[in-house]
């Protein structure tokens, strides 16, 4: 997949319309090539500056506005729970978080998240995994079926 190609599905990409093999080309791409990376997160962000919780929230897979914290984790693949990294989230919400990682993750994989801050263990599922730099991801989870308390402890 080239950068014309990718550019071209970025909005059903955020729409979660493709289907899995044609995302998962989307997101090898994305993470290869930083124009495209810029070009998803400048469309990100203007739809969360013009829309924030509304349709267009909804339409790229936002339910809620996240919130820019770092709330210290451990994160593990629910295949490799031994396998765990600590680390922290970039942002948070009820529903879902973007954490940073060491390695890259698979869209649709499923995570164990446990908050270092005290609460539960929480079971989320991989969204997108964009390379950051050459050993470092932002990986955004998902938890569908569960509200996830962040705890006081969270630092904005």
């Amino acid at each position: 997949m080239d950068c014309r190609d990718t550019v071209h599905l970025l909005c059903w990409y955020l729409e979660r319309k493709l289907s899995p093999s044609v995302a998962g080309e989307v997101e090898q791409h994305l993470n290869r090539c930083s124009d495209c990376r810029l070009v998803l997160e400048g469309a990100t962000m203007t739809l969360d500056k013009h829309f924030g919780t509304g349709k267009a929230a909804h339409a790229h897979g936002r339910i809620e506005k996240r919130l820019p914290s770092s709330v210290p984790i451990c994160l593990a693949s629910l295949e490799e729970p031994r396998a765990s990294e600590k680390t922290l989230t970039e942002n948070i919400s009820p529903h879902g978080a973007r954490v940073i990682s060491k390695r890259s993750w698979q869209s649709g994989e499923e995570s164990l998240v446990t908050p270092l801050t005290g609460e539960f263990p929480q079971v989320g599922r991989v969204i997108y995994c964009l390379q950051r730099t050459r050993d470092r991801f932002s990986v955004g989870v998902e938890f569908p079926d569960r509200t996830v308390k962040w705890g006081e402890h969270s630092r904005a």
